[in-house]
């Protein structure tokens, strides 16, 4: 049997409504796919058929190129995945998607392997699918969409496909959570009633594939990714995890996790490794004893560990030593809200005070913190986002991110909104299915309000009015951090250049480059319809500066520009 398995693009495809300006960016990584290599290593160690299997994940391809503007860069995946479906004679094509909105790409690619090889048998999986399987199935041609958590789910399928019974993965692996296109053209759902009890069985990744071997070849600070754990116990109202992944937390064996850092240390020299659980300290023992043999493990080796997020309900002194032993020196927490009445709405039930305590006690032990959280959930004043910011002010994390609520299918806030009639979220209109995108408007505010809030905020605290500026350490760190923005963003963000110029102006007395970036900036203003206008009435130090800097250098223009006074 011949298989090709494809990852497509985690970005919008080509015209498809992009973000209007830097405050609906984000920033896209080219990371491998950890789906990919879990899938493919899964395959290999338990799919008995013989069979040739090629893999490629056209995110790292696409983001690698070096083009910039993001159709082109989506055009040339589909071109790459197009050559790849021409030169490869194939019995199944297996497509998977990250995001709901990339389903566009599926269906181009499905369309385009069902005209090269019209026998071929088309297998999807991945975000669109988990939420709307049987929409998959009427888009474009496909025979199998699978539902949420896969891997055994897709060897079933290949078994099923070649005609064979293999008693023996079938009493160790439920067979459900997929829809199949039958003889006649109908459907039918097996629906998703469990998730793998147990990770012991569970395969390790397998990265060894071209374009990942690329990624790690060419990448200077190329990390991969690691999944120690599966499945959140917790109700938040806003979360879509649980449809992947189910609600029972299950965790791999130790030894298996320390086999494949050691294993992706040696053969591909990586150095970095980001943990991308979504509750991974749940069993704080079975945590603090990773944490342990990885110390006991690496002891005399380079190496740097991130973890996604700790939930604040479960992070006290035993994980922080815990991490303190494996060298972390960051630590990502999810606050969600700063507004009592929100916390108890959306299910985190945080206690407000306790959380400051922890933010203390987290930088007691010499750890930086980010802090992310949401506004615009349906029930949300425009006063209870305004404490959810002041509250990120008091914090005074390092870092933060604060991103508009989007209402996913399958949660409770979808449910809940729609029945307000405030979701205005259209399930046929795939850009309306991008999370960066608002669908949340009611009689009080607007989605672009609540998008304008949660921007500036963000440039407020990240930029203008961080923790940063405390100490040398922490300026250099945000000075690394605003001009590694400043490379990978496209031109045009007025705030990071007048930053980059302060910093280098007013501590590091460089005053050459801080003209660069204050001219720069001030060239920005000049382009239509700039969105940083706004910022230019804010009196922090930094603004202030540059517009002194502005009116020095352009007095005889001075008297004509409105954002000056």
């Amino acid at each position: 049997m011949k298989i090709l398995l494809l990852k497509v693009p985690t970005f919008p495809y080509p015209r498809m409504r992009k973000p209007k300006d830097f405050s609906e960016k984000i920033l896209v990584s080219s990371t491998p796919s950890l789906a990919l290599a879990t899938l493919k290593g899964f395959v290999q160690d338990n799919f008995k058929v013989e069979h040739e299997m090629i893999v490629h994940d056209l995110n790292i391809c696409a983001l690698n190129r070096g083009l910039e503007d993001i159709d082109a860069i989506g055009d040339a995946a589909l071109a790459e995945a197009k050559a790849m479906i021409e030169s490869f004679d194939f019995d199944v094509f297996a497509v998977s998607a990250q995001f709901m909105f990339n389903e566009p790409y599926c269906m181009d690619l499905r369309r385009y392997a069902k005209r090269k090889n019209p026998r071929a048998v088309l297998i999807e999986g991945g975000g669109y699918t988990t939420i709307f399987p049987n929409k998959a199935m009427t888009l474009a041609p496909l025979d199998y969409a699978v539902i949420g958590e896969g891997e055994h789910t897709f060897v079933h399928l290949l078994n099923k496909i070649a005609g064979v019974v293999d008693l023996e993965f079938s009493r160790a692996w439920p067979f459900d959570g997929y829809v199949e296109r039958l003889g006649d053209g109908s459907l039918m759902q097996v629906n998703k009633t469990s998730f793998l009890p147990n990770l012991d069985l569970l395969s390790m990744p397998d990265w060894n594939y071209p374009s990942s071997i690329e990624y790690m070849r060419d990448a200077p600070n190329a990390y991969l990714t690691v999944m120690a754990s599966r499945g959140c116990p917790m109700s938040c109202s806003f979360c879509s995890t649980h449809l992947s992944w189910g609600k029972s937390v299950r965790y791999r064996p130790i030894g298996k996790i320390i086999e494949e850092l050691a294993t992706n240390y040696q053969r591909f020299g990586i150095r970095k490794f980001q943990f991308v659980d979504d509750n991974i300290s749940f069993n704080k023992q079975w945590f603090a004893d990773m944490c342990s043999q990885i110390e006991a493990n690496w002891a005399n080796v380079p190496f740097e560990l991130t973890f996604s997020n700790f939930d604040l309900r479960f992070l006290d002194e035993q994980i922080l030593l815990a991490l303190k032993k494996i060298r972390v020196k960051n630590v990502i927490v999810s606050t969600e809200s700063g507004d009592p009445e929100i916390q108890q709405l959306i299910g985190k039930k945080l206690k407000l005070d306790k959380v400051k305590d922890t933010v203390k006690m987290i930088r007691e032990h010499g750890f930086t913190i980010h802090n992310a959280l949401l506004i615009g959930f349906p029930q949300e004043s425009l006063q209870q986002m305004q404490n959810t910011i002041n509250y990120a002010r008091q914090l005074r994390t390092e870092s933060i991110q604060i991103l508009r609520v989007f209402p996913y299918p399958g949660t409770r806030i979808y449910t809940e909104g729609k029945a307000l009639g405030v979701v205005d979220l259209d399930e046929d209109d795939f850009s309306s299915l991008n999370y960066q995108n608002g669908s949340i408007n009611t009689l009080e505010w607007k989605t672009e309000q609540v998008r304008d809030l949660a921007y500036d905020a963000s440039i407020e605290l990240n930029f203008l009015n961080s923790v940063y500026y405390d100490s040398e350490n922490g300026r250099n760190a945000l000075r690394d951090k605003v001009k590694g923005l400043i490379d990978r963003l496209p031109p045009g963000h007025v705030i990071l250049e007048i930053v980059a110029g302060y910093l280098d102006g007013h501590y590091y007395d460089n005053l050459g480059s801080r003209d660069q970036h204050y001219s720069r900036a001030y060239d920005y203003l000049t382009y239509p319809n700039c969105t940083f206008m706004r910022h230019m009435k804010w009196n922090f130090p930094q603004i202030l500066d540059f517009k002194k800097w502005v009116v020095k250098q352009h007095s005889a223009l001075s008297n004509e520009m409105s954002w000056i006074s």
